[in-house]
């Protein structure tokens, strides 16, 4: 049986495993980080993740990652060769995807760098869009950890810096849009403007005093759906 898919996130609140497992996902909505982030967050069956949005976070997250040299973490996965120089030295990509830099400190270290990070396995999907000519950017979908050479920041907009993920077929970036998310996972339900619920794992909408409440199966946890929806969800699907 093939096992799900594992998505790259970040936990909140609590310890890792920093990724849930797609078919425990209940409802994505958007939530504020920090005063100018606007990012989604995923409340699973596991608990509640978010995107990384800083190389200390992707450290965390990716651990088979290495920071070599400047603002940038390396898939050491990826490596194929090194050699070492007299300050430093060079890495190599597998296939001839080119080479990255290599500071002294951790040019002496090579062995131990990569005895850690070759020991964890690339076996996440992170939720990404394509870096299209001119900025845009493409439709969400799932990048494969094991495709991304090196990861650095880039800035898509004013004082607005997230996560880009360098692979061999080009440059892109982590999602960071309801929108984005609903490409990755078009089978979630509109709940309402800001949010997105797998019907799946819902047991029943509830009518309330202000409003619908969904409740999702085998956890305490709820979230809101509007009117409109709520009542086409129990007619509809006899929830």
């Amino acid at each position: 049986m093939k096992e799900p898919r594992k998505i790259a996130a970040l936990k909140v609140g609590g310890d890792g495993p920093h990724y849930f497992y797609e078919p425990h996902l209940m409802n994505i909505e958007m939530w504020r980080p920090k005063s100018n982030y606007n990012i989604p967050i995923f409340y699973t069956l596991q608990g509640t993740y978010t995107v990384p949005t800083t190389l200390e976070e992707c450290a965390v997250v990716f651990r088979s990652f290495a920071s070599l040299d400047g603002p940038a973490l390396v898939n050491m996965s990826n490596i194929n060769s090194f050699s070492p120089g007299s300050f430093g030295g060079i890495a190599y990509f597998k296939d001839g995807s080119g080479s990255t830099g290599v500071n002294k400190k951790n040019a002496d270290m090579w062995d131990q760098i990569v005895a850690m990070h070759t020991a964890e396995e690339n076996h996440l999907h992170v939720i990404a869009e394509a870096i299209l000519e001119g900025r845009g950017l493409s439709e969400g979908l799932f990048l494969p950890e094991k495709e991304i050479l090196l990861l650095d920041l880039w800035e898509p907009k004013s004082n607005y810096k997230v996560p880009r993920f360098n692979t061999q077929n080009g440059l892109y970036s982590v999602a960071l849009t309801l929108g984005s998310c609903k490409e990755a996972f078009p089978y979630l339900f509109p709940a309402h403007s800001g949010s997105l619920i797998n019907l799946e794992l819902v047991e029943r909408i509830d009518k309330e005093i202000f409003g619908f409440k969904v409740r999702y199966k085998n956890t305490d946890y709820s979230s809101d759906v509007s009117a409109a929806k709520g009542k086409y969800l129990k007619k509809n699907f006899g929830l």
